[in-house]
This record gives C-alpha cells, structure tokens and sequence, in this order.
C-alpha cells in the first residue's frame, strides 16, 4: 500500500494497529501474547499489541551484541470522541460528543466525517473488540453568516453545543446496530464502544509538481507508517524496535501509552526470552522519537524562528528544547545526522520562538521509565492537528530511508560517546 492508502485506510488507532500488523505478519513477523510464554529465536521478528491500538515489534539480530535501537512514535489524532445516547432533537438525529485532544475542531465543519473507533460486542461469555468504520457519512453544520454576522472576525466554538453532528432525519435510528452491520456483525449484542468522528476526505498529493500532501491524520500516522516500513526493510545487526505507542494527544498516561511500563516490559521479557542482560543491553540504547515538527507556515513567518526556518521538503527534522521538552542533546542530534546525511537524507533543525510556549511528544516520557539516550525527530508539517494536514512527499521518503539506516547502524552507546562499527 502507498502511504495516501494507508492514511485512508486508518482512521483511527484501531485500524492503523490493524495494518501496521498486516504488513509485519506479511514481512514474517509472529505476533506474541501478552499472557503466554514466550519463544524467541535469533534472526526472527515479533510483534505483540495492547488493547489493539498500541503496538511493539521487534526483530532480534542473529549475533548477541549491542542494545536496542528503537523508534517511537504515536497512533491517536485529535478527534471528536462520541458519548453516549443522542442530542434532543425531535426532526434529526445528533450525536453528542466530546473533545479528544488539542484539535484545530473548527476544521472538523462542513466536511464528510466518518464515525470510526470500535464496538464492545457480548458474544456469551465473552466480550470482544471490533475496529469498525461506517460506511455512512455524517456532517457538523456551520451556522450559517446571516446568522452569526461576526463570524468572519473570530469563531469560538462550544463542544457541547457546536460540534453535534447531523446523523440524519430519523431521530430513532440505532447507530450501533448500523456500525455493526457496516464491520460485518449484523444482529450482534453492541455493549459499549470508543468510536470518533473523523475526516473521511481522501489523502491527496497538490501542488503544480504534486510534491505536497494533504490528508488527515499526518501527525503521526507518517511516522508510525515510516517506522514499520524501515523496520521490515531493514536487515539491523543490532536489536531493532518499533513501538507504536496510543494516547499521545491526551498526555500519554494509559497503559498504550508511552508513560506507561509496555515498552520497558515488553523489551524485558524479550531479552530474558533470548537469554541477554536487559540492563547492560539498555546502557548501550538508543531510542528515537518520530514525532512532526511545525514547517514556517508561508502565510505567517513571523511564527517560527527566523533563525532556523523548518521547511516542507527541506529534510527531516531534529527537534531541539532548552527545558527538553524533546529529548535532543548535542551528542544524539550529532548521531542522528551523522547515520541520516550517510544515507543521503537531508536534516534540519527545529527550534521554537524563544517567546512561545513549545509543546512536547512521547520522548520525554519514555524516557522516564526506559532512561537511554535519545533525540526527537519528525517531518515538517502544516496545519498540526487539523481535520486535514501537510507534508511534503519527499521528506516522508527521506524518514523512510533515514530510519531504515537507523535499525541497519550497528550503534553502540558507551557512556558520552557512540560507536558506529
């Protein structure tokens, strides 16, 4: 699949789970359970998922050396998260919802949006997860201009009242009943669900050279899609890790996200499996965080840093914090572009105006709980947290390459200094 493809067919963390696995299963990668025992074998990949929308895979070098090297990044977008029952209206049918993370949610009207997420299904004894997506399109109605004369001048929207979508006429529809029938369960008992309204435009490619991107959910489904597609290309000599991570719009303090003990375990049990030091093998690690990175917007420049402009198809990004906000230092943003212009990936540096508060991403927290040196790159972006983002083709590429260089390194950290040989 094409990467337009893969960001059509993920709407959410469930399916982007769903077919990061269908490529590592078609790669030869087994997947693990969680509460069995595990087997290893050297020259092998696994793979093992959480709760179906957080992922870790893993491929083990034929020779035991070196730590692990891996690659992080996250499966959630801001979204709007359905609550339960339906809005009071007596002529259509309005679905509640709330907000999910910092979205830009005025992009969210007045475009075709899916309902996506999972369904709780009671099958006797048993309850279990289904990804689906409804083949049905719904819409949040803007109030119109005659209406709101000053709306041209600032927009404030309320989530409560706002953002209900317009389901249809039928006040009385069954929602689930239809979602259910849509992920092939006509007739099953729904119980619960996590289901989001999400962007269901087509990615697309514009610009008079089509060098450009435009898609929902580019933060950070590139750089989960980026991971795998180095991951399974690449033939690493040490430890190679992918952890596709949930929860990062929200603060990441979930047992899929990166503030929990899943990588840390995950990568525990493994070493033990092959009969290695999970402590000495974590002194000689390196952990990226792939996460984007603001492009100097061409209509605002005034916005970004005039001293170092990030820009679209100018090279991946090393993001760079004073209160390490990300995780770079001088010595794994030296590493980074050693192993990355090696491979012919250009590289670029991302700071924030020194005037504005910078945001964060999943590095800083792993890293709390798996302290191994690390930096913080991603791609150069539009529009972060729109119902619809930028990129630019070539940097996606770029990260592909980059990183698959990454897992091929044979990178050993040795206190202040890394070896590459």
């Amino acid at each position: 699949m094409t990467l337009l493809q893969k960001l059509d067919a993920a709407p959410t963390a469930y399916q982007a789970v769903g077919l990061a696995a269908a490529q590592l299963e078609q790669a030869g990668f087994a997947r693990l359970d969680e509460a069995g025992a595990w087997t290893l074998e050297p020259g092998k990949g696994y793979f093992v998922i959480r709760d179906g929308s957080a992922l870790i895979a893993f491929f083990c070098p034929p020779k035991a050396e070196g730590g692990f090297l891996i690659a992080a990044a996250h499966t959630d977008s801001p979204a709007l998260k359905l609550k339960y029952g339906r809005c009071g209206d007596k002529e259509a049918l309005l679905l509640p919802v709330e907000a999910y993370g910092g979205g830009i949610f005025y992009s969210f009207l007045d475009r075709p949006l899916a309902i996506a997420g999972r369904l709780i299904l009671e099958e006797g004894a048993c309850l279990r997860s289904l990804p689906v997506v409804s083949r049905a399109t719904v819409v949040i109605p803007s109030v119109a201009v005659h209406f709101n004369r000053e709306v041209n001048k600032g927009l404030a929207l309320n989530p409560q009242t706002d953002l209900r979508p317009l389901c249809g006429l039928d006040p009385g529809f069954d929602v689930l009943a239809a979602l259910a029938a849509d992920a092939g369960a006509p007739g099953a008992r729904v119980r619960d669900f996590d289901l989001f309204l999400v962007n269901r435009t087509p990615a697309f490619r514009f610009g008079f050279g089509e060098e450009l991107i435009c898609a929902p959910r580019i933060d950070n489904l590139t750089s989960c899609f980026a991971a795998v597609d180095a991951l399974t290309a690449a033939r690493p000599s040490r430890f190679a890790v992918v952890y596709l991570a949930d929860h990062e719009e929200i603060g990441s303090r979930t047992p899929q996200g990166a503030a929990s003990s899943f990588l840390r375990d995950t990568l525990r049990r493994a070493a033990q499996a092959l009969g290695r030091d999970f402590d000495g093998m974590l002194a000689e690690s390196f952990l990226l965080s792939a996460d984007n990175a603001h492009a100097r917007h061409p209509n605002h420049p005034e916005l970004s840093d005039p001293d170092h402009p990030v820009l679209l198809n100018g090279g991946v990004v090393v993001k760079h914090h004073a209160n390490r906000n990300y995780t770079t230092d001088a010595l794994s943003s030296a590493l980074i572009r050693k192993i990355f212009e090696g491979a012919g990936v250009r590289v670029q540096d991302f700071f924030m105006r020194s005037d504005l508060r910078c945001g964060g991403t999943l590095g800083a927290l792993a890293s709390t709980l798996l302290p191994v040196r690390s930096a913080d790159i991603g791609l150069a972006q539009l529009a972060m947290h729109a119902a619809a983002e930028t990129v630019g083709a070539a940097d996606f590429e770029g990260l592909v390459r980059g990183l698959t260089a990454f897992f091929q390194t044979p990178l050993t950290v040795r206190g202040e200094e890394v070896v590459l040989a």
